[in-house]
């Protein structure tokens, strides 16, 4: 097992640098004394794997196999370096049939603290060929369907893939897509996974096959795809998520959670005790902080290849990022979530509001209330998604409020209503009963009337993100089109000097080209820098006509082709404008695939687009 080392921190890099030739001159006085030259191999083989075991530097982990066996690929957190932590996982996607493609694997990440001595084990997948599984449980294709891509996900205990107790320490999980057959495969999912045609598989968070069985063509996941369709994904401490505890009667068995009867989405693990005499095990101590991520983040259908996955620090100053990197939710004590009356939606599925790990609204201190009268409304807050609270009367706005008992720290808030419905959908959290401690997380009378199309996976709003409602702060983000949100922008495929690219979609693959910069000049106008070769965004061409192409072009001075007017539309998405002309007459749309210039006029989907921080 060897880690690569993509880049590392100063100071990291000295004592990396300065440890192998340590070990170097080792090797050297043992070469000449020693004739055995295949135990000198085997101790720099050795010395490798423990320096990229202990590294302080990013590391980026892609598929490993000995004789067609998976790899675990081990990382430890050295002694001095416990804090916090980002973590990616890419799954695999399935393989293609024919003309039609295999489902992308899917995208997740989160911030978490660890301890130092933490050991992980990371199990990355590979996408499906022909009909071959892609490692880590892909499932198999046969004569009517492709092979299924594997899962790729970190856990706490080691092991064969397909390991019970292994399978049940995960603490993130990100899905594989499905293979293909006479339609595409399915996507590998958020909470839930994907049919080819884009509507709700089997395998999610309520339903599916968990651990080793997968279906011919399935996607690997938390819970694994049926035939032809993608796996779900998995974060520990993340709103929805079904996590394992452990078995207070039995502390040699895990077992799933039942929403009835916990408010916990993180996974309750304990290391155990062993006796020193005879190496049996004789209790089991919790960790000193708990496995829940912060912030986290999944993206189905992002990957089109192989898995990989990433983990680099981020507090590298010291900085507290549960305290001093948190935008809004503390001390909230109301939270108040509304349709609009004319809509359809007017139901909810379920609301949760997780603080350290816990669903404080299951926990029993949040009291629900339905505004006008409804049904059940306390089946918003069972934890099942199959329950629903609805409003019984008709009015202008129905409302769903949240009051606990006590104020919370909130690290996240979601809210499910009725998926597939497009609703205008309004949030807030407050921190007492007065109107004006409220803070807007999303309001349904957008600049556009612009209304969401919900998900399965819930409408997500976490304390480490900017509040949307509001213009962004500097900062580097993904951008996303909003009726494309398995992509983002991107100028190129490699690391080659470009000074005039053309924007193009692709999935999140976490490398610079995707990463943008935003500079605030003056009030909602900033410049937006690529990260790679820190090109600027901007028209191609000085008409100022819809049509006109984007680009990412060398830096201009004082020029409004590379200036943009971003504008929330407060329920989440954000219009982009050209201030070339007064008044603005064109902003940022998808036309037919390609990112262009259109009339202010037009309004919808094609001209909307989430920025998605990733500072952290």
């Amino acid at each position: 097992m060897k880690l690569k080392n993509n880049k590392g921190f100063a100071v990291s890099t000295l004592l990396y640098g300065l440890s192998i030739m340590g070990f170097l001159i080792v090797i050297l006085l043992m070469s000449i004394m020693s004739s055995n030259r295949v135990n000198t191999k085997d101790f720099v083989n050795q010395i490798e794997e423990d320096l990229n075991r202990y590294s302080l530097t990013e590391v980026g982990l892609r598929p490993v196999t000995d004789n067609g066996n998976d790899i675990v690929q081990e990382y430890v957190v050295p002694y001095d370096q416990a804090g916090w932590y980002k973590i990616e996982l890419w799954g695999a996607a399935g393989a293609s049939k024919g003309s039609y493609a295999g489902g992308n694997g899917a995208y997740t990440s989160g911030i978490i603290y660890l301890d130092a001595n933490t050991h992980l084990y990371f199990y990355v997948g590979t996408k499906g060929e022909g009909n071959t599984g892609g490692k880590n449980n892909g499932g198999a294709g046969n004569a009517t369907v492709a092979a299924g891509g594997g899962a790729t996900d970190v856990r706490l205990e080691s092991g064969p893939y397909n390991n019970d107790r292994s399978l049940k320490t995960r603490i993130m999980v990100a899905a594989g897509g499905g293979g293909a057959s006479t339609t595409a495969g399915g996507k590998g999912g958020d909470l839930q996974g994907y049919k080819g045609n884009g509507t709700v598989g089997a395998a999610g968070q309520i339903a599916g096959n968990f651990g080793v069985q997968v279906a011919p063509g399935g996607g690997a996941g938390y819970n694994n795809g049926a035939t032809g369709e993608g796996g779900s994904s998995y974060i520990s401490g993340y709103a929805g998520s079904r996590s394992y505890k452990l078995n207070t009667s039995n502390f040699d068995e895990m077992e799933l959670n039942t929403f009835s009867t916990t408010d916990d989405v993180t996974i309750n693990y304990q290391y155990p005790v062993y006796d020193p005499n005879n190496g049996s095990i004789t209790g089991y101590n919790p960790p000193v902080h708990p496995f829940n991520f912060l912030n986290g983040l999944m993206v189905p259908g992002a990957n089109s290849g192989d898995g990989k996955a990433s983990i680099q620090r981020v507090d590298l100053t010291g900085i507290d990022i549960s305290g001093n990197k948190k935008i809004n939710l503390n001390g909230i004590t109301r939270i108040v979530d509304c349709v609009d009356g004319a809509n359809t939606s007017s139901t909810w599925k379920e609301i949760q509001a997780i603080s350290n790990g816990v669903n404080v609204v299951k926990s029993g201190s949040g009291n629900i209330v339905l505004t006008p009268g409804g049904t059940d409304a306390n089946k918003a807050k069972d934890g099942l998604l199959t329950t629903s609270a609805t409003i019984t009367a008709s009015a202008t706005e129905k409302c769903l409020t949240v009051n606990f008992n006590t104020a919370y720290n909130l690290d996240e808030i979601a809210v499910w209503h009725t998926p597939g419905n497009i609703a205008k959908h309004s949030l807030k959290a407050c921190t007492n009963s007065s109107e004006s401690s409220c803070t807007v997380l999303s309001n349904f009378n957008a600049i556009d009337n612009d209304p969401i199309v919900e998900t399965t996976n819930g409408l997500h709003y976490s304390a480490y993100r900017n509040n949307t409602s509001l213009t962004p702060p500097n900062g580097l983000y993904y951008i996303v089109p909003v009726n494309n949100s398995s992509t983002v922008f991107t100028t190129g495929d490699s690391n080659l000097e470009n000074n005039n690219m053309i924007i193009s979609l692709k999935g999140i693959d976490g490398n610079k080209y995707q990463k943008w910069s935003l500079e605030n000049v003056s009030g909602n106008t900033f410049i937006i820098l690529e990260n790679q070769n820190y090109n600027s965004l901007q028209i191609d061409g000085i008409g100022n006509v819809p049509g006109d192409a984007i680009t990412a072009s060398s830096r201009l001075i004082d020029s409004d082709r590379e200036r943009w007017i971003i504008t929330p539309t407060t329920n989440g998405q954000y219009v982009i404008t050209s201030p070339l002309m007064n008044p603005p007459t064109c902003k940022l749309g998808l036309d037919s695939g390609a990112l262009r210039t259109v009339a202010t006029s037009l309004v919808n989907q094609s001209t909307k687009f989430y920025l998605i921080n990733i500072d952290y």
